[in-house]
């Protein structure tokens, strides 16, 4: 999904949960949702030196170049799950709740358009 995607569909369902978890379970949802795309703002600042999400947004949709995935990672999973675990806090186990929608978003899409984005990170990659 593009991100404005990923804005518009965590704001729908941090809405929906907001009777249930109150506005600030439903505010970290809705950023944990959102959170996994700002790779792309990190690479857009790498490769250009600017840090305005909204170039970074034209960027990559007008030119069809290809961000690198930092948090569309499995560690990144992996490492929201466990602080969710070890921690106990319910703000971080609603912020991973946030965040695996996302990655689950991204993964139906590589499945419906034939696309990989998750990538092993950077450890994955140096044990494989």
């Amino acid at each position: 999904m593009h991100p404005l995607q990923h804005i518009i569909v965590g704001l729908l369902l941090g809405i929906i949960i907001l009777p249930t978890t109150g506005v600030y379970l439903s505010g970290v949802f809705f950023i944990g949702s959102i959170f996994p795309d700002t790779d792309h703002i990190i690479s857009y600042a790498i490769n250009t030196g600017s840090i305005n999400p909204l170039e970074a947004y034209r960027y990559y949709t007008s030119e069809h170049v290809r961000p690198t995935y930092i948090l569309h990672t499995y560690e990144a999973m992996i490492t929201l799950i466990l602080l969710s675990i070890y921690t106990r806090s319910k703000t971080i186990r609603v912020f991973t709740l946030g965040f695996l929608f996302h990655m689950l978003t991204d993964i139906g899409q590589e499945y419906f358009a034939h696309e990989v984005m998750m990538k092993p990170g950077l450890l994955l990659n140096l044990i494989l």
